[in-house]
């Protein structure tokens, strides 16, 4: 099974289409990613803390975090195409870590809340599971609290069309730059579900990073279980088809993403195009899906990534049992 390192000098800070791919992998074939975390692997103990000293990148603008593994060639894949990418494992390894940056998140000039101004690191041991993996563990918060490990990946995309986007600020709005991803920090980027995403470019171009052990909703401070590990992943192509935006295929449930502010018209437009979902994929009548989604109880919002002058990310989910 083709692997690809954790190597400092081969990961990116960017989605674009002008590296030269770390590997080419056929559909259906399945490879391996080693991941570093959101901060290049340099906060280790509670005494590194996130300033400047130890991670240069913040001086940069957008700042430079969130190391990417790619560009990932899939043989076959054109412009116009779609990426089905389909995570089969992902394992956090060693432990985590969650920092608070100065100036950063939404307490940053709290008189009140002066002890979650920053800086501040804490670092996060993992429990192996009954697997003997951590992936099934549970991640130790302090010595009163723990909880169930629930890893997902939060960066993934393909390369834009000729942009270079960070891999930090993302993602954008679909009538920005396209629809090809970014840093959605989404919970559902996760094992045995499948991402659908555009290809702009031949091969694909895919990028994944940014690995959280968990995470809230909303990621309140910006900042999750940041966590290296590995991920096991295999990409089918979708020919000559388009989405307005990344979609996600779970086991019993379908849900479209959507980013961009304010947070209620990203709602509004990711139920729109899910009613273009269900019309086009489900054979639902217009007025079907437009009260489908009003009425049935099961219909769902969600809010994966909340961060005060940056994007939101979200998603829309529809239970697969309606859709036969």
């Amino acid at each position: 099974m083709k692997r690809v390192s954790r190597d400092p000098e081969k990961f990116r800070y960017v989605f674009s289409n002008k590296f030269k791919p770390v590997v080419e992998v056929k559909p259906g074939e399945e490879f391996i990613l080693e991941t570093e975390d959101a901060f290049g692997g340099k906060l280790r103990k509670e005494t590194d803390l996130p300033t400047a000293d130890l991670l240069p990148g913040l001086h940069r603008m957008p700042p430079y975090l969130n190391p990417l593994a790619g560009p990932i060639h899939i043989a076959g894949a054109e412009r116009g195409d779609l990426i089905a990418v389909t995570i089969h494992e992902i394992e956090p390894l060693d432990q985590g870590v969650s920092v608070v940056i100065p100036g950063f998140g939404p307490l940053a000039d709290s008189k009140k809340w002066s002890e979650c101004a920053g800086p501040y690191t804490r670092i996060l041991k993992y429990e192996k599971g009954a697997s003997g993996k951590f992936q099934d563990g549970r991640i130790i918060f302090n010595e009163r609290i723990s909880w169930q490990m629930a890893p997902f990946m939060g960066c993934i995309g393909t390369a834009p069309d000729f942009e270079e986007v960070s891999s930090l600020v993302g993602p954008y709005d679909a009538q920005a730059v396209g629809a090809f991803g970014g840093n959605w920090d989404s919970r559902e980027v996760c094992a045995g579900n499948k991402v659908i995403l555009p290809s702009f470019n031949e091969g694909g171009l895919l990028y994944i990073g940014d690995m959280h052990a968990s995470q809230g909703d909303a990621e309140w401070t910006g900042v999750a279980v940041e966590t290296k590990g590995e991920l096991r992943v295999s990409c089918e192509i979708i020919k000559n088809k388009t989405v307005p935006y990344g979609r996600v295929e779970k086991r019993d449930s379908i849900i479209q993403l959507n980013n961009g502010r304010p947070l209620e018209r990203s709602i509004t437009q990711a139920w729109i195009w899910m009613m273009d979902w269900l019309v086009q994929d489900y054979k639902f009548k217009q007025i079907d899906a437009h009260q489908f989604i009003s009425c049935c109880p099961d219909a769902r919002i969600h809010v994966y990534q909340m961060i005060p002058d940056n994007w939101y990310t979200v998603g829309v989910e529809i239970p697969k049992k309606y859709l036969s």
